[in-house]
């Protein structure tokens, strides 16, 4: 058993009681219906203060470098570069017209024309297409219903 998964046991029982629930469904047809069961059961805590900050066994060392929680498409922006216009791209083949402050995401093997929008978000995985205003993001669970 690796470290923290021995620090999980140690410090979060009931976690770890439910991570062996779930273990022999992982890789199989009935993981994605044990997983969406129980994981919604644990409790809602980082890993940082549920184990991290408990265990003697874990050292930090002081180092200067620049964070960013990336927990959303507004600070994806402000990590990727921007063209003139504000405009941050992932993909192969991105064209945009008369666009400024977007986030445009998208497979490599895609190709996307844009025209006219200010500040949102185009983003495609799995052949699902999302547009949304950035101010908006936190209605994505809910848009995607």
């Amino acid at each position: 058993m690796d470290f923290i998964s021995k620090a999980i046991y140690i410090f979060q029982p009931n976690l770890a009681s439910i991570m062996d629930e779930m273990a022999p469904s992982f890789y199989t047809d009935k993981e994605k219906e044990i997983v969406g069961k129980l994981f919604p059961t644990c409790e809602k805590i980082s890993i940082d203060y549920a184990v991290m900050e408990k265990s003697k066994d874990i050292f930090t060392l002081p180092a200067e470098f620049g964070w960013s929680d990336l927990g959303s498409w507004g600070s994806l922006q402000t990590l990727l570069s921007q063209d003139e216009n504000g405009n941050a791209k992932v993909g192969k083949d991105i064209r945009l017209y008369e666009c400024k402050n977007n986030v445009v995401h998208v497979a490599d093997e895609s190709r996307v024309v844009v025209q006219g929008l200010d500040g949102y978000i185009v983003a495609e995985k799995h052949g699902q297409l999302l547009v949304c205003e950035l101010k908006k993001e936190q209605r994505i669970k809910e848009f995607s219903k």
